[in-house]
């Protein structure tokens, strides 16, 4: 990160700007510089306003003041990352009049188009003349009291261990660390005319920090001490790992880490438990009064290319009788086999609702703050993200069926890749309730859905009719 961190510290300081407003931020920074990041970041009083990220800022970050961003890194694999990354800065916000600036080394150019165009279907230029061509619109629930939908999950559970702890068992063992080394840059000031004076960097070097040490006796007393454990016999473990009288600082945090290990008097258990999912949270809406009621909006964003993706309620009132989906109008789907894919379960269902309650878009709402329909899976990047599917298709025996709509080119990805690692944990849910939760995924390389797949959803709706003509 150095060469990096060194050329925009250089950049500003030519720009007659205060270094000092970029801030360094990655998995080994102190705890209160991930906690600046992580939750203050958008406090408009902290003094910084350039951020250099490594494994920060990755799927599901949301930082509404973030209007720019800069992706230099040479990949050598993808699974949508420069997308991911580089498009951090096109949540449109309320209020925002700021265009949103994306620098990209000449690789990475390519691959952002490569990758727009395939999860998208739209290229780089066209997304440079979006500007001209957003359009806003009015989003208002239909369906207020929607019941909550009733799932099994597995959490984790921390519980006190019974296990007797033997000191005389305890074996530590010396961590391998490096001596520590900073960056020493030497400065010099400059005048230049019609200018304030700046600072230009004149050399750098390295500077290696020296070793400091702890009394052994005073680290036994600290650790007996955090770890109730008896005083000698803890002395006696660090003697045999450091037979001199002193123990360097830059052990400390990882001889506390094994002691912890081995000490710890608690377990983690699984176990199974049954939760409330709400299609929609009112709370995350704006409350308004209308003709003497209150009614729950928000704004949406699309691109005028995309007018046509929108259904509003007023268009199928006649046609659906039955009064299916539309629990906010319009839906603002994501492409047309989606919109396929609704209209045809519309008719259907209009024509044969047997036992089923009602049919939800659900792919548009993906804010934790309007929906609880979130599920959480771990990345390829280890951390938790959130997924939200396409429909949900609900019965009146409690019975639900989650439906997702992917482009066949990506049916690899969606199955092997960071995609699939979703489908695993729908998958997963599915297993954990049998009785109550079908899953489906429908691929298509047409803008219809397809016979074939909506054959599937058929069986998968009417399934009991199915076994009993079997």
């Amino acid at each position: 990160m150095a060469p990096a961190r060194l050329t925009i510290e250089k950049t500003l300081i030519n720009l007659g700007l205060d270094p000092s407003l970029l801030l360094e931020v990655h998995n080994k920074s102190p705890e209160d510089v991930k906690d600046l990041f992580d939750n203050r970041i958008n406090d408009p009083h902290i003094p910084y306003r350039i951020f250099l990220l490594v494994n920060k800022g990755t799927e599901g970050w949301n930082c509404l003041s973030l209007y720019a961003t800069a992706l230099a890194r040479r990949l050598t694999t993808s699974n949508n990352f420069v997308l991911q990354a580089a498009s951090r800065c096109l949540r449109q916000t309320p209020g925002n009049v700021h265009k949103a600036k994306i620098y990209l080394s000449k690789d990475n150019v390519r691959i952002l188009d490569t990758q727009l165009k395939e999860t998208y279907g739209e290229s780089l230029q066209m997304l440079d003349n979006t500007s001209q061509n957003i359009r806003k619109d009015r989003l208002i629930l239909r369906k207020i009291e929607i019941p909550p939908i009733l799932l099994k999950k597995k959490i984790q559970r921390v519980i006190p261990s019974s296990k007797q702890l033997d000191i005389a068992q305890i074996q530590l063992q010396q961590p391998q660390t490096k001596a520590e080394e900073l960056r020493r840059i030497v400065y010099d000031f400059k005048d230049i005319p019609d200018r304030k004076g700046i600072l230009i960097a004149k050399s750098e070097d390295k500077i290696t920090i020296e070793e400091d040490f702890i009394d052994t006796y005073s680290f036994a007393v600290e650790l007996s001490s955090l770890y109730r454990l008896p005083l000698m016999p803890m002395y006696e473990r660090l003697r045999e790992v450091y037979p001199g009288v002193e123990v360097p600082e830059s052990h400390v945090v990882a001889i506390r880490e094994q002691l912890e290990a081995v000490v710890k008097n608690y377990e983690i258990i699984e176990e199974e438990v049954e939760y409330a999912l709400a299609l929609v949270r009112l709370a995350g809406f704006d409350k308004e009064e209308k003709d003497g009621e209150v009614i729950y909006t928000t704004e949406i964003v699309y691109h005028k290319d995309k007018e046509n993706l929108l259904l509003k309620y007023e268009k199928f009132k006649e046609f659906n009788k039955n009064d299916l989906g539309f629990h906010y109008s319009p839906y603002n789907f994501d492409s047309n086999p989606e919109v396929d894919l609704f209209l045809r379960v519309l008719e259907t269902l209009n024509e044969d609702l047997d036992e089923v309650e009602d049919v939800y878009f659900t792919g548009a709402i993906t804010d934790p703050a309007k929906t609880d329909f979130l599920f959480e899976y771990k990345g390829e990047d280890d951390k938790w993200h959130t997924y939200t599917p396409d429909f949900l298709i609900r019965k009146k025996n409690g019975k639900v069926l989650i439906i997702e709509v992917k482009m066949e080119k990506l049916r690899r990805h969606d199955v092997e890749g960071e995609k699939g690692l979703k489908a695993l944990k729908l998958q997963e849910m599915r297993g954990l309730n049998p009785d109550k939760l079908k899953y489906e995924i429908l691929f298509t390389d047409k803008d219809e859905i397809g016979f074939t797949n909506i054959q599937k959803v058929k069986q998968a709706v009417y399934e009991h009719e199915v076994s009993k003509n079997a």
